[in-house]
């Protein structure tokens, strides 16, 4: 008798869902509730490329709470 290879099935989270909604949320609070801007004088910042991988480069970002 053949038997059939042994097959490895990851199992993902389903926290995974939760994760990325929680995110969501954090960055919806924030577009909401403040102004965000680049340090005065600098603008974004450029993208490294190691093989096909693109990296963010660093950046430091002002923020202030939006006038009601």
């Amino acid at each position: 008798m053949i038997s059939e290879p042994t097959r490895h099935h990851f199992t993902v989270s389903p926290g995974r869902f939760l994760a990325v909604n929680e995110i969501k949320a954090i960055l919806a609070y924030i577009v909401a509730t403040y102004d965000v801007k680049f340090e005065d004088g600098q603008g974004v910042p450029p993208v490294s490329r190691i093989a096909t991988v693109r990296t963010p480069g660093s950046a430091n970002l002002m923020f202030r709470a939006r006038q009601k």
